[in-house]
């Protein structure tokens, strides 16, 4: 299985290799440049969707709520699962 780091990876490679073609003036086709936004379109939608993804929601609802840290309670898992039985 491929990694999403990995994929990120390449998809940055490529954008970079497309952005350096684009600013020396290689590409004069307008298509090119506008696969060129949408790949780079793409590849910061799979970033932010990454970042928001890391964000742990459970925790910081114990702790905004009720100011406790929900792996000290239940199963240890921060999973909404132990949140719902501990927060209510």
């Amino acid at each position: 299985m491929v990694s999403f780091g990995r994929v990120l990876l390449v998809l940055a490679l490529v954008l970079g290799a497309g952005l350096y073609l684009m600013m020396s003036g290689e590409w004069e086709d307008p298509r090119i440049n506008f696969a060129f936004a949408i790949g780079l379109l793409v590849l910061l939608a799979m970033a932010y969707g990454y970042l928001v993804g890391s964000i742990p929601t459970a925790y910081l609802a114990g702790r905004l709520k009720r100011g406790i840290d929900i792996r000290q309670y239940g199963s240890g898992n921060i999973g909404a699962s132990n949140v719902t039985r501990h927060l209510g």
